[in-house]
């Protein structure tokens, strides 16, 4: 919760307070002043150590990352994974993890707080409407030289690899947006730098594979 949504509580429950006790106006200012200030502090303890833990964690993904793509121009190809769905012909498997799917959802602010992925925040709360994420569906998302797949326990999305605009990393997931009017779909992903560079090099048509070395399995067996 941010500092002034804590405020912004604290002052419906101070108002609340007021109307039961019968606190001189100095009392009440000076009471106000110290809680205040110790929920400022709670905040600032809980801010510094969250982003401390943001900054190693993107160090560490820029670092696989750059690991990851070294290899590739060293071996001048893409990896290729088997992967759980079926491929067409010529068509092989790039990545595959475990995913969560999320989508914009158009919500009435009173409908309650809004979701959070690190990285990106719709927010929620007060009148009116206004986008937020919505939890999907869980599964794989698989990125082939051809599509971008996801995979779910009840939704499976497939998307041509031209049909996508870009690819954005966030603190736990990958953004992808099209070039249709469609929703952004974000994916929690292990390390989103991979994830949106390599879809990004497919895109444009700058990720090397080599189909023949494909090995793709015939089943589609669902393990999460």
């Amino acid at each position: 919760m941010k500092i002034e949504e804590w405020l912004q509580l604290l002052e419906q429950r101070w108002e609340q307070f007021v109307k039961m006790e019968n606190w001189s106006p100095s009392d009440q200012t000076m009471i106000f002043t110290v809680v205040s200030l110790i929920l400022f502090i709670l905040a600032v303890v809980w801010f510094l150590p969250h982003k401390r833990r943001a900054r190693k964690r993107w160090k560490r993904m820029r670092q696989e990352a750059k690991s990851f793509f070294r290899d590739m121009k060293m071996r001048k190809k893409s990896p290729i994974v088997p992967v759980n769905v079926v491929l067409n012909e010529g068509e092989v498997g790039i990545l595959q993890e475990p995913s969560m799917l999320y989508e914009t959802r158009v919500y009435r602010l009173n409908d309650g707080g809004g979701k959070r992925i690190r990285g990106s925040y719709l927010d929620g709360g007060g009148s009116g409407s206004q986008q937020r994420l919505r939890h999907i569906d869980s599964g794989r998302i698989i990125l082939t030289n051809r599509r971008l797949i996801f995979d779910g326990q009840w939704e499976n999305r497939t998307t041509n690899i031209k049909d996508i605009k870009s690819a954005r990393p966030l603190e736990d997931a990958v953004e992808v947006s099209f070039n249709r009017n469609r929703k952004n779909q974000i994916y929690a992903v292990r390390n989103s730098v991979i994830w949106a560079k390599t879809i990004q090099m497919s895109v444009s048509g700058k990720m090397p594979v080599e189909p023949d070395e494909a090995a793709p399995l015939v089943f589609n067996r669902r393990d999460f």
